[in-house]
């Protein structure tokens, strides 16, 4: 439990440590994903036997491939969006990875989507739209638009991370 906590904990600060410490969105990506291995490698050697079995399958290692390069790319277009729109609007956007792996699953599993799913869906959508549009201090800036395409761009990313995994 403590672990789950301690997760959380990480994980809720991130993006307020994005916007205000002073480096570059890829390097902020690399140290997390790089620390992040160095944590899950510790967890995954524990049992060599299942981890070195299971790597060997290219259906799953092209998968956790995938994986790997999807959530890295995530976090380098989700910190660019931090730096450019802010912390809670960047987080938003990244949060609509619930509405792709929707249409992922729909896509590659065939999994029926509900007319509720679907409504429900559609206004999340107009909330996230009015959220962002309607920021008339920024609207018409050039790098406003680009940390919103950065943003919606870390859902995708995101869903392909879930997706794959």
């Amino acid at each position: 439990m403590f672990y789950v906590i301690f997760g959380a904990l990480c994980i809720s600060t991130a993006p307020l440590l994005v916007k205000y410490i002073n480096l570059g969105a890829s390097f902020i990506s690399f140290v997390r994903c790089f620390s992040g291995g160095i944590f899950l490698s510790y967890f995954l050697f524990q049992d060599k036997k299942i981890l070195l079995k299971e790597i060997k399958k290219w259906d799953i290692s092209k998968w956790l491939l995938l994986g790997g390069l999807a959530f890295y790319l995530d976090l380098f277009v989700w910190h660019n969006s931090v730096h450019i729109i802010g912390a809670g609007k960047a987080t938003v956007l990244a949060n609509t990875q619930v509405f792709y792996a929707g249409i992922l699953g729909y896509l590659f599993y065939q999994e029926k989507i509900a007319w509720k799913l679907a409504f429900g869906s559609l206004m999340a959508i107009i909330g996230v739209y009015l959220i962002i549009a309607f920021d008339s201090t920024n609207i018409a800036n050039e790098s406003y638009t680009l940390g919103v395409i950065y943003g919606v761009l870390g859902g995708m990313l995101y869903s392909i991370y879930i997706f794959s995994l």
